[in-house]
């Protein structure tokens, strides 16, 4: 399936890539750690920040888990007349799990896990894909803090996250054209 729209391509692929590694039993235990697996129906994909008051699919996953959040894009001010506006597509993935009162439990899967999924991020999936609405040139993976962690982040449950920018150039749309012209 060719996607007319990048955005939603990035997010798509990053959750269903996460479920494929959820199936290829990436997500097990590690050492001593005492942990279930992450199931791929313990993958989800959420657009826009938390719900305040709590609700939401992602509340009700089988722990350990993945949250995978569409965060928007970022860009500067039109470059003028040329077909196509370069823009970073901002993704939080955020590791959730039951917390039990120990920070340092199971650590050694989580950091694993993250590993993996960082690994896996910076070999920029997205390259190899032709949209219609663009490319995806360079993919930067941080685990810097998040603007507004108390709007993104599920926050009890969430054990680690990463961020990642999605480097763009996007193909305007006849619409677009339009609406400089004027």
């Amino acid at each position: 399936m060719v996607s007319t729209n990048l955005p939603f391509a990035c997010f798509n692929e990053t959750v269903k890539t996460l479920q494929e590694m959820a199936r290829k039993n990436v997500f097990t235990g590690i050492g001593d750690d005492r942990i279930s697996p992450v199931l791929e129906n313990s993958i989800v994909g959420r657009i826009g920040k938390r719900n305040p008051d709590g609700s939401g699919r992602e509340r009700h996953l089988d722990k350990p888990g993945f949250i995978v959040t569409y965060m928007g894009m970022k860009g500067g001010p039109s470059q003028g007349s040329l077909c196509h506006d370069d823009r970073v597509i901002r993704i939080l993935i955020q590791l959730i799990d039951d917390t039990d009162g120990y920070d340092d439990t199971n650590l050694e899967s989580y950091f694993e896990w993250m590993v993996s999924v960082r690994e896996w991020m910076q070999t920029n999936p997205y390259s190899t894909n032709r949209f219609r609405a663009g490319h995806v040139h360079l993919v930067h993976v941080t685990d810097e803090s998040l603007p507004d962690e108390d709007d993104w982040a599920i926050d009890r449950e969430m054990r680690m996250f990463t961020m990642v920018n999605c480097f763009a150039r996007m193909r305007r749309t006849k619409d677009q054209e339009k609406w400089r012209s004027t």
